[in-house]
C-alpha cells in the first residue's frame, strides 16, 4: 500500500478522497490555488502545496507544477479525482516518468479512451454496438459537412478529446450545420486544445446508462452494476441514481456483461465507467471514462463498496478481492448535484461567497465546505452532492426531496429548488425520463410554475418583517408594550406604510405594512398579502434567522446591510434602497461583463455600427458561455476586450456611442 498520496484536485472530490485516505491510514498531500487557501480538506493534510495563481491553467491544470509537487513532497502516488487532469494522458505519462503511481489506468489507456474516435473503434472491435457516425475525427469543415450528409439528421457534434458534455451540439437540419460546426471547433480548441470533431447519429429522447467496472493487473474484471444518468441539462448530469430499474434483467445483463468483456479485452486496469445510449431496449456504446465519476456515490450506497479504496488497492498492484458473485445490490440511491447557478437565468453560474450553508441530516452529503466558503468563478460551480438511500426508488426519491427541503444556502444562487421540482415531477416519479427531458420539458415547466414571482414577493415581505423587527426592537422592550403582550400598537406599524423600499435583482419594490410585532408582520407586496413570522428575535449580529411566510419556511441572515433570504430553495439578496424607487434606466451606453470568466470571442470592432440586441462578446465561465448584447444602437468605441482575456464581473468591455444626427439623416 502507499505511504503518501498527492490529491491533485480541489473541492468536494478532494474532501472525498481525503476521507478514504484517512480511513486507510494513508497520509495525503493537498494542493491549493490562491482561490482555495482556506479549503477544509487541507486541515488534515500532512503537507500543503500552494499552486500560485487562480486560473485553472495556472494551477490544477498545470502539469509541471503538480508533478513537481509530487516529487518535492515525496509522494509515491497521485490521485487525480475527476475533472482537471484526471483523463489527461500527458499528465499520466509525466507522473509515470517519475516512477510515481497514478491512481487510475495507464497513460496509454487514458490516451486511447480519451480519444472518442479511437475508443469507439476499440469498443466496436470488442463487440459493443456503436451509433452510426464518423470513426475518425477531423477539423476539416468540408469533410464534416460531407460526413453529415451520409449520417443524416438529427446528428450530434462531439469534440474528439471532449468530456463532461462540453462542446456537444445537436443539429436537427442542414441549415444549422455550418454555424454549429464553427462553434464546436472553437469550443473544442478552447476547452481541450484540439479542435477535431466527430459526428454521430443523434437518438431522440434516449436514456443515458453507465456501467461501473473494475479491473486489476492480473486479468480479473467485474462490473459493479449500473447507473441511470438521464437527468441532464446541456449534456451535464444533475441527478443520478442506481441501480437501473426500467429495463428488463435480460437487457441489463447484456450490457453489464458486454462492458466487462470489452474492458477486459482492451487490457484496461483500475476503476472505470462504460457509458451507453439506450433507445428502448437497444444500447449503443457512447464513451468510456477512465476516472472516478461524480456519481460514484450511488454505486457505493447500493453495494457498500468504497470505490476510492478500490482504486487505491488496484493501483497498489493488489488483485481484486471481489468476484462478480460477491457484488450485490441492496435498495436504491439517488444523487442530486448542488450547483451555484441560477435556474431562472438559463443556469448561469453564480459564483460568490456562501455565508452560511446548512446541509441536511439523515442522508450522505459530499461537500467542498461544511458551513461557509467561496464559489470561485475560475472553477466548476458544483460544490456539493446530496445522496439519499431507500429500500426502493420512491423511498429514496422522497428522502432526497426532504433533504433538499432542509438544505439552506445563503449567499449565492443555487439549483436546489429546481432539483426539488424535478424530483416531484410526474414524469420523474413514473421513471419516464430521457436525456432531453430537462431541456425540453422540466426547465420550461419550472419557469412557468414560478412565473408569477410569488417567491420574490415573499422574500420582500420577509425582509420587511426583519427590518421592522430590527428598527422597532427597542420599543418592544418598554414596559407598556410588554404589558400589551409584546405586540406593537397598530399605529406603529401603520407609521411605516410606504416607508419601506427594497431592490431585488435590479427591480424596486415598495411593500406596505398592515400590522407588525416583534416576531410577526402582515405585509402587502404588489397588492398580495403575506403573513410573516420570525422564529428567532433579530439582533445586530450576522446569524441565521428562520421563520415562515404563510406555510413556507424561510431562512435568512444579514450581511453588509443586505438581507440574504432563501425560500423554497430559491435565494434572493434583498437590499434596502430608500428613495431609489424607479431610478433604473432601461438602456446603457456601456457593455459590462455579467460574469467573471474568459473571453472566447469578440464579435465587433471599434467604429463598427451595432444595433440594439446585437451580440458583442462571448465569455466563458465554468462550462457555460454567456453572450453580451448591445443595449442600444450606435457605434462601438473604447473596445477593451481581446480573445483570451480574463475579465471580472462588472468590467467595462466597450462603449456604444450615439449615432450623430447627420448620420441618422
Amino acid at each position: 500500500m502507499f505511504n503518501k498520496i498527492l490529491i491533485a484536485n480541489r473541492g468536494e472530490i478532494a474532501q472525498r478522497i481525503a476521507r478514504t485516505c484517512q480511513e486507510l491510514g494513508i497520509a495525503y498531500v493537498g494542493l491549493y490555488s490562491d482561490e482555495d487557501k482556506g479549503s477544509e480538506y487541507l486541515e488534515h493534510a500532512v503537507q500543503c502545496v500552494h499552486l500560485e495563481g487562480s486560473a485553472a491553467l495556472d494551477t490544477y491544470l498545470n502539469i509541471q507544477k503538480i508533478v513537481q509537487a509530487a516529487i518535492d513532497t515525496e509522494c509515491d502516488a497521485v490521485h487525480p479525482g475527476y475533472g482537471f487532469l484526471s483523463e489527461n494522458a500527458e499528465f499520466a505519462r509525466a507522473i509515470e516518468d517519475q516512477n510515481i503511481t497514478l491512481i487510475g489506468p495507464t497513460s496509454e489507456m487514458i490516451g486511447l479512451m480519451g480519444n472518442k474516435s479511437i475508443a469507439k473503434d476499440i469498443m466496436a472491435r470488442a463487440g459493443l454496438p456503436v451509433l452510426p457516425g464518423s470513426l475518425q475525427g477531423t477539423s476539416d469543415k468540408a469533410q464534416l459537412i460531407t460526413d453529415a450528409r451520409s449520417i443524416g439528421y438529427p446528428l450530434i457534434i462531439k469534440p474528439v478529446m471532449g468530456g463532461g458534455g462540453k462542446g456537444m451540439t445537436i443539429v436537427h437540419e442542414s441549415g444549422a450545420l455550418d454555424q454549429a460546426i464553427d462553434e464546436a471547433l472553437r469550443v473544442a480548441m478552447t476547452a481541450f486544445g484540439d479542435n477535431r470533431l466527430l459526428l454521430e447519429k443523434y437518438v431522440e429522447s434516449p436514456r443515458h446508462i453507465e456501467v461501473q467496472v473494475a479491473c486489476d493487473h492480473f486479468g480479473n474484471a467485474i462490473h459493479i452494476f449500473d447507473r441511470e444518468c438521464s437527468i441532464q441539462r446541456r449534456h451535464q448530469k444533475i441527478i443520478e441514481e442506481a441501480p437501473v430499474t426500467h429495463l428488463s434483467e435480460h437487457v441489463r445483463n447484456q450490457y453489464l456483461n458486454a462492458a466487462v468483456n470489452a474492458v477486459k479485452n482492451a487490457g484496461y486496469s483500475n476503476v472505470g465507467t462504460v457509458e451507453f445510449i439506450v433507445d428502448q431496449d437497444q444500447f449503443y456504446f457512447m464513451e468510456m471514462n477512465t476516472r472516478l465519476q461524480v456519481e460514484h456515490t450511488v454505486t457505493e450506497e447500493i453495494t457498500g463498496i468504497d470505490l476510492v479504496e478500490l482504486q487505491i488497492s488496484i493501483a497498489a498492484n493488489q488483485p481484486l478481492a471481489l468476484k462478480q458473485e460477491d457484488v450485490c445490490v441492496h435498495g436504491h440511491a439517488i444523487q442530486a448535484r448542488i450547483y451555484a447557478e441560477d435556474p431562472y437565468q438559463d443556469f448561469k453560474p453564480a459564483p460568490g461567497t456562501v455565508f452560511n450553508v446548512q446541509w441536511p441530516g439523515q442522508v450522505r452529503v459530499d461537500h467542498a465546505f461544511s458551513q461557509t466558503g467561496t464559489i470561485s468563478s475560475y472553477y466548476d460551480p458544483m460544490f456539493g452532492k446530496i445522496i439519499s438511500y431507500g429500500a426502493n426508488r420512491n423511498a429514496a426519491r422522497r428522502k432526497l426531496l426532504a433533504a433538499l427541503a432542509h438544505t439552506s444556502i445563503l449567499g449565492v444562487k443555487s439549483n436546489t429548488d429546481f432539483l426539488r421540482f424535478i424530483l416531484s415531477h410526474p414524469d420523474f416519479v413514473k421513471n419516464d425520463i430521457s436525456t432531453d427531458l430537462t431541456d425540453r420539458c422540466f426547465t420550461s415547466a419550472f419557469l412557468d410554475s414560478q412565473a408569477d414571482g410569488m417567491l420574490i414577493r415573499s422574500a420582500v415581505a420577509v425582509a420587511s418583517c426583519l427590518q421592522l423587527s430590527n428598527s422597532l426592537k427597542h420599543i418592544t422592550q418598554t414596559p407598556w408594550v410588554a404589558r400589551a403582550g409584546a405586540a406593537l400598537p397598530r399605529q406603529l406599524g401603520e407609521a411605516h406604510v410606504g416607508k419601506l423600499h427594497f431592490d431585488v435583482e435590479n427591480t424596486p419594490y415598495q411593500p406596505c405594512v398592515i400590522s407588525a410585532s416583534a416576531n410577526k408582520s402582515v405585509i402587502t407586496v404588489e397588492e398580495e398579502e403575506f403573513s410573516v413570522r420570525c422564529s428567532h428575535e433579530h439582533s445586530r449580529n450576522d446569524h441565521l434567522l428562520s421563520g415562515t411566510v404563510g406555510a413556507i419556511v424561510w431562512q435568512a441572515m444579514i450581511e453588509a446591510g443586505r438581507y440574504l433570504i432563501q425560500i423554497e430553495g430559491a435565494f434572493f439578496t434583498v437590499t434596502p434602497a430608500s428613495n431609489q424607487f424607479g431610478s433604473q434606466s432601461s438602456q446603457t451606453d456601456t457593455a459590462k461583463s455579467d460574469i467573471s470568466g474568459v473571453i472566447v470571442a469578440v464579435l465587433v470592432e471599434n467604429e463598427q455600427h451595432v444595433e440594439f440586441g446585437q451580440p458583442l462578446i462571448i465569455i466563458e465561465a465554468m462550462k457555460m458561455e454567456t453572450t453580451i448584447f448591445a443595449q442600444k444602437s450606435g457605434t462601438v468605441s473604447h473596445l477593451n476586450a481581446l480573445t483570451g482575456d480574463i475579465v471580472n464581473k462588472g468590467d467595462t468591455l466597450l462603449k456604444i456611442n450615439d449615432i450623430p444626427s447627420e448620420s441618422k439623416a
